[in-house]
């Protein structure tokens, strides 16, 4: 990837994990976007609604399985094939109005049905007013059992575990070292 000193300190930041080096969010559902590597003259291409889309399918064909092996989670929604939703989820991959109206499309599309769910089901609107009032509480916090036993707490702890298996045991079985 070219270089610049943006890249450089994303590459610092994010210890060289993932593409912090593209230093803009590659990650938006509905872009199209390529990279060159340093070392190589080929452009990679990316169509993030196309990968995007390919991992919903995964998803569905996991929870497919696992519907299929487990007894007392069907809620009668399942068993639904994955191209009676894939043109709504692709509509929604592909809406570019910001992140806010994107979720709003997911809550609308979900509560109606469209997703293959019992229509009338909601997700509520994500607020992280509750988890920041935690996280800046943890300085008047005069036990340390206190700050071990909120939720926000065991949020930092599990993700500090992810990291660690990812960076320390699943990348390095996979031969993929980040040192």
């Amino acid at each position: 990837m070219r270089r610049s000193i943006i890249s450089d300190g994303a590459e610092i930041a994010s210890g060289a994990l993932g593409h912090g080096a593209v230093a803009v969010l590659p990650d938006l559902s509905y872009l199209k976007w390529s990279f060159r590597y340093e070392h190589s003259p080929e452009t990679v291409e990316r169509n993030n609604a196309d990968i995007f889309l390919e991992a919903c399918r995964k998803l569905h064909a996991m929870f497919q399985r696992f519907l299929s092996r487990s007894t007392g989670h069907d809620d009668g929604t399942s068993g639904i094939d994955f191209t009676r939703v894939e043109d709504c989820i692709k509509d929604i991959l592909s809406f570019q109005n910001g992140k806010t109206q994107r979720s709003k499309k997911w809550r609308t599309a979900f509560a109606k049905g469209e997703l293959g769910i019992k229509p009338g089901q909601k997700i509520p609107v994500y607020d992280p007013g509750p988890w920041d009032k935690q996280r800046n509480h943890f300085p008047a916090l005069d036990k340390p059992e206190k700050a071990a036993a909120s939720n926000v707490y065991h949020f930092y702890q599990a993700a500090s575990i992810h990291r660690h298996t990812l960076l320390r045991e699943l990348l390095p079985k996979n031969n993929l070292l980040v040192v």
